[in-house]
């Protein structure tokens, strides 16, 4: 997948370049639980059963809203410059978390 065509990989990046985002299921799963928890968690529907289960468990808990995108990991991880793959990560800025929902629900609206 290109990250040029996804507004949503690119929110992603931009999330990152502005550090507002926080890589990675450990360091995501301590953010939902920490005194400030993130706006958004963005997860792969490709992450392993284990991973979502976490995740998904963490946030229901927690009350953070969760997204899972469709793409795989490694475009995770290349739409924020990193190296190795990246199945969640969250979004710990309202604006943000806000802008990558509008852009989600365009492009479902897109895909109808």
């Amino acid at each position: 997948m290109r990250i040029n065509d996804n507004p949503l990989l690119m929110t992603l990046g931009l999330s990152k370049k502005a550090g507002k985002l926080i890589c990675g299921t450990p360091l995501v799963c301590r953010a939902i639980a920490g005194a400030q928890p993130p706006s958004l968690v963005v997860m792969s529907a490709y992450a392993s059963d284990n991973t979502r289960k976490k995740i998904k468990d963490k946030c229901t808990y927690y009350d953070v809203r969760l997204y899972e995108l469709d793409a795989q990991p490694e475009d995770i991880s290349r739409a924020i410059g990193g190296q190795a793959s990246v199945a969640a990560v969250a979004i710990c800025d309202g604006g943000l978390g806000r802008l990558f929902m509008d852009r989600a629900k365009i492009e479902n609206r897109n895909e109808e």
